[in-house]
């Protein structure tokens, strides 16, 4: 008996020191405190794969002391940041903790590009696509006549999606979150991607939902048409529709934002195949949170008490002063810019992600490791009573709260706190303009319209985070309403 012990003992060990020879790494005592996981190894994979998005803000609150700490997974490490303080010094280290060798790795596999592909797109030489891609990009949504174009078309698209809305006297019953995804998408998508846009067929917007519902495991590439066949299938009928896109030169009908990318591409070498992959990349980027945003910022000011009756006095007095239509007014209204922040306050839960290219000391004190990857959960962030004080768990509209001539209201809110549309230098380009339509609709909305929920009051919906990878909570279900035109 004794003797069988000691074998199943040696075996015991020597299966765990091989184990951990390929899946542990060699801990620093200069790295940020590990967090241990309750399975060896794989504990927090399993983690994130359990509860997605909302798996750094679990950890968060079983540890709140720590403001940085390191998970150990199979070979690597994860550095988790979620003070003010420490995420300033990791966007000043540009060169040592970088986004873009993980942004363009990410693309590729998410939206499945062949090999030949991400040759282009990962290729460790200058130039690479993907900084030609941000540049661009920033160029196209900057503050701007360019912009400015781009709301005004957006707004004529979004009012006659209004105007379908109403066709007869009596009031219209519709699924909130359906409809105001749909207007998003449709407005957004058509401006951006011209009259030939593929959203604008019911099946493609369909399979996008698919395609989006398991990102992950998609990046991950292990058996997605087996484990996940309608998101790989989805995939398939969007790139589908968008290499028809581009093989019959729509793209020379879009805005600058998809013609200059789309002629970048073809001069780097990819086929018109893999350049309607990459779209995909950046259709997820233009619609996956906006619609989300716009409908829980229609949910707050419908729900909050009094909310509703304040932002339409703004409003009609900025209407009235600038002789403004209410999506253009809405860029003036600091109520509405303030609950809209607010609004991703609360349903935010995207992560700021990074690649640590060599050997970093934060704060002349945290090691961080070459190889390591860097998160900034943002919901870890926006739930800080630290960072926001006692009445961090209140929806407070004002929390974010301008004057007209730009003067802080009475919160001061700490530099980097609010992780809404990231921050540093990859800070969201399409936060101008995502602000500007998610503000309009709302403004045309609640201007226009009287929205009341069929049962009667407004309750919160049970959300889930979608993804690893999701930026806002989804609701798990519905909220139906009945729309009538208001009369003032």
């Amino acid at each position: 008996m004794i003797q069988f012990l000691l074998i199943l003992w040696l075996a015991v060990t020597f299966v765990y020191f091989l184990l951990d020879s390929f899946l542990g790494i060699q801990k620093e005592e200069r790295e940020p405190p590990f967090l241990r996981s309750r399975v060896p190894w794989i504990g927090h994979l399993l983690g994130f794969l359990q509860y997605k998005a909302k798996y750094y803000f679990r950890l968060g609150k079983a540890s709140p002391v720590q403001k940085i700490f390191s998970l150990a997974i199979p070979r690597s490490r994860v550095y988790v940041a979620t003070s003010p303080d420490l995420i300033a010094a990791i966007h000043r280290n540009t060169q040592s903790i970088q986004f873009t060798p993980y942004a363009a790795h990410f693309l590729v596999r998410m939206c499945g590009i062949s090999n030949e592909g991400r040759a282009i797109w990962t290729k460790p030489e200058s130039p690479h696509l993907w900084e030609g891609w941000a540049k661009e990009i920033q160029v196209s949504l900057a503050k701007g006549e360019e912009l400015e174009n781009i709301h005004q078309a957006a707004v004529q698209q979004l009012q006659s999606i209004l105007d379908a809305l109403l066709l007869g006297s009596r009031p219209a019953k519709i699924d909130l979150l359906q409809w105001v995804s749909h207007a998003m998408i449709m407005a957004t998508c058509r401006t951006l991607w011209g009259p030939g846009n593929p959203m604008s067929d019911p099946r493609v917007e369909e399979a996008y939902f698919d395609f989006k519902r398991n990102l992950t495991l998609l990046v991950l590439e292990f058996m997605p048409s087996v484990l996940i066949p309608k998101s790989y299938q989805g995939r398939a009928i969007c790139a589908e529709a968008f290499t028809k896109y581009f093989r019959n030169g729509c793209a020379e009908q879009s805005s600058k934002f998809v013609k200059t990318r789309y002629h970048m591409s073809r001069g780097a070498g990819l086929s018109n195949e893999d350049i309607a992959g990459s779209e995909l990349g950046m259709l997820y980027g233009s619609i996956a949170n906006t619609t989300l945003v716009a409908f829980w910022m229609v949910f707050y000011v419908c729900s909050v008490p009094g909310l509703l009756a304040e932002c339409r006095r703004e409003l009609e007095s900025i209407m009235h002063d600038k002789n403004l239509s209410p999506a253009f007014a809405a860029q003036h209204c600091p109520l509405l810019q303030s609950t809209m922040k607010e609004t991703m306050r609360h349903q935010s839960t995207g992560t700021n992600r990074r690649f640590v290219m060599e050997e970093t000391v934060l704060n002349d004190r945290y090691l961080l490791k070459k190889g390591g990857i860097v998160e900034i959960p943002a919901e870890s962030v926006h739930f800080d009573e630290d960072i926001w004080g006692p009445s961090v768990q209140t929806f407070d509209p004002f929390r974010f709260y301008k004057n007209i001539n730009g003067t802080a209201g009475e919160r001061k809110i700490p530099a980097h706190a609010f992780r809404g549309f990231g921050g540093g230098h990859t800070m969201c380009p399409g936060r101008h303009l995502a602000t500007k339509e998610i503000t309009s609709l709302a403004a045309m909305l609640i201007d226009g319209f009287d929205i009341v929920p069929v049962q009667g009051e407004w309750k919160m919906p049970k959300t889930e985070a979608e993804d690893i990878n999701a930026v806002m909570m989804n609701p798990i279900s519905d909220i139906a309403v009945l729309v009538e035109k208001r009369v003032k």
